[in-house]
């Protein structure tokens, strides 16, 4: 009876399992075969359409799933012109959206889904459309060598194709630099001296031309000419300047020295017009813009030029001195910016005392100057003030009579020449003689300075200055030292030979000579009174000068202020006539022990 139940309980197990997995019509899709229809895609596409943008989507439709297929690229042509996000197409390579270059990207995509895949090929066909295009030439030209700053060149004429705006004209490179420049659509002269045949023979670099956001780049070459630069004839004898207008019926005018009387000369306007016993100053008008050659004959003493005037910017070049015996110098060419010089003749300079400011302000002049006989002048004051490109050698000039250079050199930033030959035994003021000339590194070092000139800020800024030593100047006359090396900031030199007994005055000597630890522990200082600022932000100086005799100083304002460096014992310096001593360590590493302890500073 057991056994026909338990098999009877089988029977029973089996067909309800059998009915358990009999075909169930509810049953899920994810069971059954994925189907996907992927449809090829045709579209047009304008040409340079911008990276990222999105240009068709690919239709996918998926039977048996409610999952989305995965799309890759096959292949395409050209290769990564697009990339796939999702099911869109986007622009991948800009640069080969261009009609010119395809004019058609093509290839297939495959969608791929739980094993099974489809492909659809598609093309983009590219819409050629109405590009702005600019057209200009390589630029070929020549010139004569010695043209005129603000010279027309040429002309630049680019053709723009489908565009309404004017293109606009940068130099994007030239040779040498700064040699030409543009004003609108026309290539100038801009540094005359860069067209001078024995510097270059030709001006090269590039242009950019845009119009609507569209660029070109083209080549530019200017051949110098060289000419032939002798004078002859009579013209061998006349004084020779290059002038320019740059307006109709702009005039020039040649300004005499009032100081001279003796005034009677022919001029030669340069454009058919001669003028003929002129006795004072004279102006000319032109018909016509453009560049004149004027020249002088006669009895011409001196010509002078006023400082920033809009006419000596007029004067273009010295190209002849002549036979004229010249009898001052003093602002002959003062502010002349554009003067370059041609002049392969010397004047005549022996009649000639002053050159006061004779080049000051001539921020384009660089002329050989260095074989003129100087012998008579005595002043010398300013004479290359501001004169930006000047360096030439002068180390042959006699200065035996000159008894003033105050500023000689002001700001001459590019001048760096040895000067080491020159008698400057007659010179009394060198005040300012290298101030702001922060190329200048040359040798003086034999200077013989016995004469006692003020020396004055005579380095001050001179920012370069440290090469020939100085220690074996004969000091011994001079007096004033104030601000001599202010701002210098490369000198360092041991000066402790200098004998400066008879000097009174100090003041600001070092400040801001932030090198300077030269050593100058054996000065004499008997006559010294003022030391006011006297190391002020020298921040290297640490010389041990406790030894000095400041028994005269009555102001020591500042004389440490910033010394960052400094902290030697001063404890025994005799101050009892100091009167003034605010700020006097300020900022330096002075300990209270080691300050003067007497007259200002007694507690």
């Amino acid at each position: 009876m057991k056994i026909a139940n338990t098999f009877i309980t089988t029977i029973f197990a089996f067909i309800i399992l059998l009915f358990s997995c009999s075909d169930d019509p509810e049953s899920s899709n994810d069971d059954l075969l994925v189907e996907i229809e992927f449809a090829d895609l045709n579209e047009n596409v304008d040409e340079n359409i911008a990276e990222g943008t999105v240009i068709a989507t690919f239709t996918v439709t998926v039977a048996n799933s409610n999952s989305t297929p995965t799309l890759t690229i096959v292949e395409q042509t050209p290769a990564g012109a697009i990339r796939l996000d999702g099911n869109t197409v986007v622009v991948a390579d800009a640069s080969a959206f261009d009609y010119e270059t395809n004019t058609q990207i093509s290839g297939q995509v495959r969608a791929t889904l739980n094993g099974v895949s489809e492909t659809a090929n598609f093309t983009f066909s590219i819409n050629d459309l109405n590009e702005v295009e600019i057209t200009l030439a390589d630029i070929t030209e020549q010139v004569n060598e010695n043209i005129s700053a603000g010279t027309e060149i040429v002309s630049l004429g680019a053709t723009v194709i489908n565009s309404d705006s004017d293109p606009t004209y940068t130099i994007v490179s030239q040779t040498p630099a700064g040699a030409v420049s543009l004003n609108g659509n026309v290539l100038e002269v801009a540094d005359a001296n860069a067209f001078d045949y024995e510097t270059n023979t030709q001006i090269t670099g590039q242009i950019g031309v845009t119009a609507d956001g569209v660029s070109i780049t083209v080549d530019f070459t200017i051949a110098v000419i060289d000419i032939d630069e002798t004078i002859t004839g009579d013209d061998a004898d006349a004084f020779i300047t290059t002038w320019r207008t740059t307006s109709s019926n702009e005039s020039i005018t040649i300004n005499t020295n009032a100081d001279f009387s003796n005034y009677n000369y022919r001029v030669d306007w340069g454009d058919g017009t001669v003028s003929e016993g002129i006795t004072a100053t004279t102006t000319h008008e032109y018909a016509n813009s453009g560049t004149y050659t004027v020249k002088i004959t006669g009895d011409f003493p001196a010509i002078r030029n006023a400082a920033n005037s809009d006419n000596a910017a007029k004067l273009q070049a010295i190209e002849n001195w002549g036979i004229i015996e010249w009898e001052s110098m003093s602002g002959a060419f003062n502010s002349c910016t554009n003067l370059v010089y041609n002049a392969s003749d010397t004047p005549d300079l022996s009649r000639v005392e002053n050159m006061l400011a004779m080049f000051s302000g001539a921020s384009s002049f660089n002329g050989d100057i260095g074989d003129w006989d100087v012998s008579n002048v005595t002043d010398m004051r300013f004479v290359f003030r501001n004169t930006d490109t000047f360096n030439q050698d002068l180390n042959d000039w006699d200065v035996s009579n000159v008894t003033t250079m105050q500023g000689m050199f002001v700001n001459a930033i590019s001048f760096n020449r040895s000067l080491n030959d020159w008698d400057v035994t007659n010179v009394t003021t060198m005040n300012g003689m290298f101030w702001g000339a922060t190329s200048f590194n040359g040798n003086i070092g034999n200077w013989d300075l016995t004469n006692g000139p003020d020396l004055t800020l005579m380095f001050h800024d001179a920012t370069s200055f440290n090469n020939g030593s100085i220690n074996n100047w004969n000091v011994s006359n001079i007096t004033l030292m104030e601000k001599m090396f202010w701002g210098a900031t490369a000198f360092n030199q041991n000066l402790n030979g200098w004998n400066v007994g008879n000097v009174t005055n100090m003041k600001d000597m070092f400040w801001e000579a932030t090198s300077f630890n030269g050593d100058i522990s054996g000065w004499n200082l008997d006559s010294l009174i003022n030391m006011e600022g006297m190391f002020d932000s020298a921040t290297t100086f640490n010389v041990d000068i406790s030894v000095w005799d400041v028994s005269n100083v009555v102001v020591m304002t500042r004389t440490f202020s910033g010394a960052s460096s400094f902290n030697q014992n001063l404890s025994g310096w005799a101050t009892d006539m100091v009167t003034f001593c605010t700020d006097f360590a300020t900022g330096s590493a002075l300990t209270n022990v080691n300050l003067p302890t007497q007259g200002c500073f007694a507690p």
